[in-house]
């Protein structure tokens, strides 16, 4: 019988198929932590069994929809224990809640009570906020950045190195500047920073004013405090991207298609028009 359960010579271009199924929770009370998980987070509770040898529940909550990793939730039952209930990495972010649409999770878990220490901020790789569970443990709620959006971010770098080393006497780079801001702004984004993007893409597309028109305007209107519009963003921001601008060749044609995504972002914030030409007005600018 022994020797059925000695290990085995595999050939070493087998490779191992792995994956870690569960991550200990150290919980004070199985219910209360039920309670939290499934209602405040909006987890489902995958299994609840009591153990009998070991007077212990076996107590599984994972997100919904989830496919991957589960939380054990297990109850401290030792002095020893205790200690690292809420606190199991030192006070440490601990898990990591990735989602699809950050902005409706975070909306959903602030209306059902959850405290966010930390507000949302854009990152490199995504959007995250860090909230606590009941415990006091840290989580981040984040959306990782796409592939695409990646690939965009990339592509705006890029042309910001070409534009910006022109020194050329109109400053299109302005208008790449204004059009990506635009185009990446989320609820996250300040509204300055949105008035100005559109406000510079108004007066490059409908009034053909050069980039470097568009910095004095935006100096100007920065002299003056004063609360800003709340634009609404449109879900499709236009049919051209960064990425679109950089396969064409430099020079008059990369020029050209910078141009051509001023006016594809522009056209889709064309509800915001109105407000914009008003602003504009009103400042004196127009």
């Amino acid at each position: 019988m022994v020797g059925e359960w000695e290990p085995k010579n595999y050939p070493q271009a087998e490779t191992m198929k792995q994956s870690i199924v569960h991550v200990a929770l150290v919980v004070r009370d199985y219910d209360e932590a039920i309670e939290f998980y499934t209602k405040k987070l909006d987890f489902t509770l995958v299994e609840d069994t009591y153990q009998p040898e070991q007077d212990k529940r076996w107590v599984v909550v994972a997100p919904r929809g989830a496919e991957g990793t589960s939380l054990l939730l297990a109850r401290a039952s030792t002095s020893e224990q205790e200690p690292f209930v809420g606190n199991q990495t030192g006070g440490r972010v601990f898990l990591f809640l990735n989602t699809d649409d950050f902005w409706r999770d975070y909306s959903s878990l602030v209306s059902r009570g959850i405290t966010f220490v930390r507000e949302p901020k854009r990152e490199s790789y995504g959007t995250v906020a860090v909230f606590r569970d009941l415990y006091g443990n840290l989580w981040d709620l984040l959306e990782l950045r796409s592939r695409k959006a990646q690939e965009e971010q990339d592509a705006f770098d890029s042309l910001c190195a070409d534009t910006l080393t022109r020194g050329d006497a109109a400053f299109i780079h302005q208008h790449v500047v204004d059009a990506f801001a635009a185009q990446q702004a989320d609820e996250s984004t300040r509204p300055i920073k949105i008035t100005f993007a559109l406000v510079g893409l108004y007066l490059m597309v409908e009034r053909q004013v050069s980039g470097r028109q568009v910095q004095r305007f935006h100096m100007q209107l920065a002299q003056r405090k004063q609360a800003w519009p709340a634009f609404a963003l449109p879900a499709n921001r236009g049919s051209m991207t960064a990425i679109d601008v950089m396969r064409a060749d430099e020079g008059a044609q990369r020029d050209a298609a910078i141009h051509a995504w001023c006016e594809s972002v522009w056209a889709a914030y064309s509800g915001s028009r109105d407000v914009v030409a008003a602003l504009l007005r009103e400042r004196g600018i127009i």
